[in-house]
């Protein structure tokens, strides 16, 4: 038995993930998302 089984892409089909996150939950959790600098 596989407690957590995935798939080989790393994904758990049952509860769908990993996922991308709204800014809804991003605001509730008060969290900010910053673009990277351009390499030099």
């Amino acid at each position: 038995m596989i407690a957590f089984p995935k798939t080989a892409a790393g994904t758990d089909l049952m509860m769908e993930t990993p996922s991308a996150v709204t800014q809804v939950q991003l605001d509730e959790l008060h969290i900010a998302l910053k673009k990277a600098a351009p390499a030099a």
